[in-house]
């Protein structure tokens, strides 16, 4: 059951440059696509989280997913924009900007430059986990399908947790591998030191405080003698890795208010506050108060079923099924169809060390599982994203089976999907967060399947903007009722997402298709008086009513406007002389 060599030393040179010219262009295609993107929904939240540490020292939490490690997005932002930025919140969740002499996009673009970073270490250890377990071919496939994956670079792009999570999770679970077949302090350290930072990046990361003494147990199941290990050395080593996780999240917090007791805290759920007034409310918490604090605050927000939307159905709480069936949709085709080789694979073509290959399946089976089944929410296929590096990392075993050492075979089989998977990622350029598959049409049918995080972010409100400027009246965006003319409208409100009813815009769903798109995110309508007269929806438009609709959000052209007011104000004139 031994492991193949890493061939780092016995690679020609351009193996080397190979992995770092796609590590170059998936940098060079996340900072293109993030070009001209408006900030999304939930960036401004962790960039000001981030914005009050570098700039007051302050963790005080104001939202309940907000982290520390936000704070290497706002420094970004710091040393680029300097005082030309200011961000405050008003106490109840929103968030203002201010910025002088840049504009800002040019701000949100220096503020996500960090999160390209962390893309390009977690392709590195992609590379290098699969290097050792699998070889190099192998490792040159899964950092392939990584660093042209659109759902990878969507999120490259953004001031979010959920890529820095990615990565960290990924390395910390790459570092507990190795120390569990060759244990060491070093690894250990390594392993500690990583988890330490995911706690740091989103609350997700508290889970592998459960994954990796699962990875131990399946591991003593799995090598049976042959790698030196014991219980009691593993679980102090397992017990090591913990405790150097929490000096490290507590470093990250500037261990602010650390070993806080239970009942000094504020909780808002009522299980947290049962747990604070009894005898364990009396025990310090070895952790920031900010943490804790955040939990409850996600578990409040999980016990009432949160609105779901897949395929056109609306559900309070969301489908068990609900990411397989995104990710099957959002993930390009040829990945769909060299994992389903590679889990074939498992029951004809097995390796030396096949059962070893299942210690990389608990970190995504466990997180996809958990989503699934116990929380409360399913808007956005974001929230599993820390499942692709370990599916990717099991991709590569195909090239590691004895029918792919054919040259032939594996040419014919690879090269028409890996074109297929680049072309997927050159189509959909730069609306990355857009991307659905060929399964069902394209990004295009996409509004139809998913929405939120998974399509519509309020990241092409800039897009939305110039369209409209170029488009003949009478032209409206999310108009209050039906009318004709131009019809702008996001697929968020065109489905009844979260505070439009889904009656709102059931005349325009329902009986007319689009003309157009805007990245995919905003439909495009054409719709004529007479259209509407047929289905007994025609209404009479005069200037008030256009007036009224472009306050409402319906805007009108600005001239138009301006000539009203003055028409109005000579009116008064007239009447007061």
């Amino acid at each position: 059951m031994s492991l193949p060599k890493p061939l780092f030393k016995s690679c020609k040179t351009s193996y080397i440059f190979a992995p770092l010219i796609l590590l170059c262009v998936a940098i060079l295609l996340s900072a293109g696509g993030m070009r001209g993107k408006t900030s999304t929904a939930d960036e401004s939240h962790y960039l000001l989280y981030g914005w009050n540490i570098v700039t007051k020292g302050s963790y005080e939490r104001f939202h309940n997913s907000v982290m520390p490690f936000s704070a290497l997005n706002a420094l970004a932002l710091h040393l680029y924009a300097g005082d030309k930025v200011n961000l405050w919140t008003d106490g109840q969740g929103t968030v203002f900007r201010e910025v002088k002499g840049i504009t800002m996009d040019a701000a949100y673009f220096a503020a996500r430059l960090p999160t390209l970073l962390f893309t390009s270490l977690l392709g590195i250890f992609l590379f290098r986990w699969a290097l050792e377990l699998y070889g190099f071919p192998s490792a040159l496939l899964s950092l392939f399908l990584f660093s042209l994956c659109p759902n990878i670079m969507a999120h490259s792009g953004l001031v979010s947790p959920d890529i820095p999570l990615t990565c960290f999770m990924f390395i910390s679970s790459y570092y507990f591998w190795k120390s569990l077949l060759n244990p060491s302090a070093g690894k250990a350290v390594l392993a500690g030191t990583s988890m330490g930072i995911a706690f740091a990046c989103k609350m997700t990361a508290v889970h592998m405080v459960f994954i990796f003494p699962l990875m131990l147990c399946y591991f003593f199941y799995a090598r049976k003698g042959e790698f030196r290990a014991s219980w009691p050395a593993s679980l102090k080593r397992l017990g090591a890795i913990f405790a150097i996780s929490l000096i490290v999240v507590n470093s990250l917090y500037s261990f602010d208010r650390t070993f806080t007791p239970l009942n000094q805290y504020n909780f808002k759920t009522e299980r947290f506050q049962k747990i604070a007034s009894s005898f364990l409310g009396r025990i310090p918490v070895p952790l920031p108060y900010p943490y804790p604090q955040g939990i409850d605050w996600l578990s409040r927000d999980n016990e009432v079923p949160y609105p779901s939307f897949l395929h056109g159905e609306h559900r309070a709480g969301g489908w068990w099924y609900y990411y397989l069936y995104a990710f099957a949709i959002k993930e390009p085709v040829p990945v769909l169809i060299l994992l389903a080789i590679a889990l074939s694979s498992l029951f004809k073509k097995r390796l030396d060390h096949w059962k070893l290959e299942g210690l990389i399946f608990i970190a995504p089976v466990y997180t996809v599982i958990f989503f699934s089944f116990f929380v409360g929410y399913h808007i956005g296929l974001r929230y599993v994203l820390p499942a692709f590096p370990f599916l990717f990392l099991f991709i590569g075993r195909i090239m590691a089976l004895e029918f792919m050492g054919q040259r032939k075979i594996r040419a014919a089989l690879l090269f028409p999907l890996l074109c297929w998977h680049a072309a997927a990622n050159i189509f959909i350029y730069p609306h990355y967060l857009s991307y659905f598959n060929e399964l069902i049409g394209g990004p295009r049918n996409g509004y139809k399947y998913l929405i939120d995080s998974n399509l519509d972010w309020g990241q092409n409100r800039g897009l939305v903007e110039k369209y409209f400027e170029k488009a003949a009246p009478p032209a409206y965006i999310h108009p209050d009722k039906p009318v004709f003319g131009t019809i702008i409208v996001s697929t968020n409100s065109l489905q009844g997402w979260m505070h439009v009813s889904t009656e709102k815009y059931r005349w325009l769903r329902e009986n007319f298709e689009p003309v157009d798109h805007i990245g995919y995110t905003h439909l495009v309508y054409k719709i004529t008086p007479g259209e509407l007269d047929r289905l007994g929806l025609g209404v009479e438009l005069d200037r008030k009513e256009e007036e009224d609709g472009k306050a409402a959000g319906s805007r009108q052209r600005i001239q138009e406007m301006q000539d009203r007011i003055e028409k109005l104000k000579k009116g008064r004139e007239n009447r007061n002389p």
